[in-house]
């Protein structure tokens, strides 16, 4: 091609053909992420976890790539081809064994029991109470059966009852998760709209190994949480405060971390949303509050068994101690700090006077990335 003779218009030809060219550079990626999706299972198996790490390394690069690439690209193609790449990552391990965790067959098993009208609460898997209801497929496989009742809120066990009615098996569990990632990533979509942002920067979320393998390699519930939760901050931001607080409870009696979300649609002495809240908790509790304290399942147990009780589970309480050593009344402390940190982040969040979509979604992202320690 001859070389433009002005510099403004040879930049505008580079400009124009760098964003042709995008949409293909990112079909190709997505071609490449997915195969490389399909493989993991097998590289992981073979060759163990050192190239599950690369398996992610890669995927992780592609996912920030393709967010960067389809900012210049014609976005109803580059959002359709990274839809769709996503897309066959997904179903590239929705027919696989979870190779990382076992928790999928706990799913099925308490939609089970329900399904036989016992409470999911009142019997651990191996009790002869559920003899009937054992299999070859499933029961076997469920972890921690011989001691463990089960330790997911009743929100999630609905979702479970629901999806075994469709059927007892892994992928139908794994399809109905995907099912509500699928409205998680449209959420996302909205969301970025609402924000004057690419839509194509879901790539990074879409893309990104870590929901792909969690949701449809290992069918992990957070899909369900994370679906209930985007459509809460959508609510939020279109005004509806009381819909935003039902949904974002729903989701936190899937997975309690949504709670966190609480404080970005509360506004001062506001007790309509606490209100809801509590009613929302109480009323999903209610099916199954025969075995009484026992609707907490698993979970006070399983914080001792993850090190929280001893003070093992918390990584920055760990770090500091492996410098130091043990510190008297090491635990108590760093809860009683932890505690203190993240109800004054709370109260700032929902003190805070600039109530924009922007503030709010970025106010969203404070409380989360804070409890990580």
């Amino acid at each position: 091609m001859p070389c433009p003779s002005r510099t403004g218009s040879h930049d505008a030809d580079v400009a124009r053909i760098a964003s042709a060219w995008d949409p293909c550079l990112a079909a190709g990626m997505g071609a490449a992420l997915s195969a490389l999706t399909v493989a993991g299972p097998g590289l992981h198996g073979r060759l163990g976890g050192g190239a599950l790490i690369a398996v992610f390394a890669v995927g992780s690069i592609g996912a920030l790539a393709a967010t960067r690439l389809g900012e210049t690209a014609n976005q109803n193609t580059a959002l359709l081809i990274i839809l769709m790449s996503a897309l066959t990552m997904r179903l590239g391990l929705l027919v696989t064994e979870p190779t990382l965790s076992g928790d999928i067959y706990r799913y099925i098993w308490d939609g089970r029991v329900q399904a036989a009208g016992i409470n999911p609460y009142r019997y651990v898997p191996t009790a002869s109470e559920l003899a009937s209801l054992r299999d070859a497929d499933i029961w076997p496989k469920i972890n921690r059966a011989s001691y463990a009742v089960t330790i997911y809120p009743p929100v999630a066990q609905a979702v479970f009852l629901a999806m075994t009615r469709v059927g007892e098996s892994i992928v139908t569990m794994k399809a109905g998760l995907l099912a509500f990632e699928t409205v998680a990533i449209a959420a996302m979509i909205a969301l970025l709209a609402r924000l004057g942002l690419p839509a194509t920067r879901v790539a990074a979320y879409a893309w990104h190994p870590l929901p792909v393998w969690e949701i449809a390699g290992n069918g992990h519930v957070d899909a369900v949480m994370l679906a209930l939760l985007l459509i809460g901050l959508l609510a939020f931001l279109r005004g509806n405060t009381l819909a935003a607080g039902l949904l974002v409870t729903l989701g936190a009696l899937v997975k309690p971390v949504a709670l966190l979300m609480l404080p970005v649609l509360w506004r001062p002495w506001n007790w309509r949303l606490p209100l809801v809240v509590g009613a929302t908790i109480v009323v999903a509790y209610l099916p199954f509050i025969s075995v009484g304290t026992g609707v907490l399942g698993f979970l006070p147990d399983y914080l001792r068994e993850e090190g929280f009780t001893s003070g093992a589970g918390y990584k920055l309480l760990w770090l500091v101690e492996s410098f130091s050593g043990p510190l008297a009344h090491d635990v108590a402390a760093f809860v009683a700090v932890s505690a203190v940190v993240l109800a004054g982040l709370a109260l700032a969040i929902g003190f805070r006077s600039d109530r924009s979509s922007e503030a709010s979604l970025h106010a969203a992202s404070l409380v989360p990335c804070s409890s990580r320690s």
